[in-house]
C-alpha cells in the first residue's frame, strides 16, 4: 500500500519485521528513497535496521552497499542511493529536526508524546512523504489512537491513515504452515495464549494480544454515578461552617486555573 499507514497489531505479530521488509521493498524499487526510523531508544530502532539487513541479504543480496552496511549499524545504504537511518526519539523528537525523508517509520507509536509528533511530522512535508507507524495500543490517547479512531471506528472519508489491524491469535492461526512454522508449533503457541488469557487481566490480555484500546476497564465507577455524586445545587445563602478550597493549576496548558470551594456534608 502506498500512503500513510497504521498497523495496530497484537504483541509478537510481526509488525516490526513487516515495516522493515516494506521499507526495503520501497528502497529497492525506488532509487534514492530516504527512510527515517524512530523508536524510543536507539537500540530499539536498530532492531528494525538489523531486520531490514537480514531481509535485504535474503532477497536482494546484490543491492546492498557492503562498505556502509558493515561499518555503520545505524545506517543501511543501497547501491541505488536509497538509505535507511535510525534515530532515538527521546521525549520530544528533537533528534529528528533538520532531517528530510520520504518515509517516516515509527515503532511503538502509541507511546510517543504530543511534542514528538509536533517535531517529526514536518520531516516528510516537502518530500510529500509517508508516515508508517505500528504499535500495540496504549489507551485511548495520543496521535496513534486519534488516527486509528478516525479511520477504523469513525470511517471518515478524509482519514489520513489506512489501518491494518490484526490480533495475535489471528496471526498465529492464519500463518501458513511451513517447515519452520509447523502445526505443532502453532498449537503450542495457541495453548500458551489460552494460559495467558486465564492468568492476565482482561485489560492486559486485550491490550497486549488483541490490540485493543482498553483503558475503559481501568474505570472503577460508572459515569452515571460520578455525575450523580458530583452534581449539587448551589446554596442560596452562605452559612457559618468549615469551607475547603481546591485549586487546579493550569500551568502551561490551554486551560485556565480554577478554584473550587466546597464544604463537607453529612451523607446528604
Amino acid at each position: 500500500y502506498k500512503g500513510d499507514k497504521l498497523a495496530c497489531i497484537g504483541r509478537r505479530g510481526g509488525k516490526t519485521f513487516a515495516m522493515s521488509a516494506g521499507g526495503i521493498e520501497r528502497m529497492v524499487k525506488n532509487p534514492k528513497t530516504r527512510v527515517l526510523i524512530f523508536s524510543h531508544t536507539e537500540e530499539q530502532a536498530m532492531i528494525i535496521i538489523a531486520m531490514a539487513k537480514e531481509y535485504l541479504n535474503d532477497n536482494y543480496p546484490n543491492k546492498v552497499k557492503r562498505k556502509m552496511s558493515d561499518t555503520n549499524k545505524k545506517t543501511l545504504t543501497l547501491k541505488n542511493g536509497s538509505v535507511m537511518r535510525c534515530r532515538a526519539a527521546g521525549d520530544t523528537g528533537d533528534s529528528g529536526r533538520g532531517f528530510e525523508a520520504d518515509i517516516l517509520m515509527i515503532d511503538e507509536a502509541s507511546r510517543f508524546s504530543k511534542f514528538f509528533w509536533i517535531a517529526v511530522r514536518p520531516i516528510i512535508l516537502m518530500s510529500v512523504g509517508e508516515i508508517w507507524m505500528s504499535s500495540t495500543p496504549f489507551g485511548k490517547q495520543g496521535y496513534f489512537w486519534e488516527m486509528f479512531n478516525e479511520s477504523y471506528n469513525e470511517k471518515r472519508d478524509d482519514a489520513r491513515f489506512k489501518v491494518f489491524y490484526k490480533t495475535t491469535p489471528q496471526i498465529v492461526k492464519e500463518r501458513k504452515i511451513t517447515e519452520h512454522w509447523t502445526e505443532e508449533r502453532r498449537d503450542t503457541i495457541l495453548r500458551t495464549l489460552e494460559k495467558d488469557k486465564r492468568t492476565m487481566t482482561k485489560l492486559e490480555y486485550g491490550q497486549e494480544y488483541l490490540g485493543l484500546f482498553m483503558e475503559d476497564l481501568q474505570q472503577f465507577f460508572p459515569d452515571e454515578l460520578i455525575k450523580k455524586v458530583q452534581t449539587r445545587t448551589r446554596p442560596e445563602t452562605i452559612t457559618e461552617r468549615d469551607y475547603y478550597l481546591g485549586q487546579d493549576i493550569a500551568r502551561m496548558g490551554d486551560d485556565e486555573t480554577t478554584f473550587e470551594i466546597g464544604y463537607l456534608t453529612e451523607n446528604e
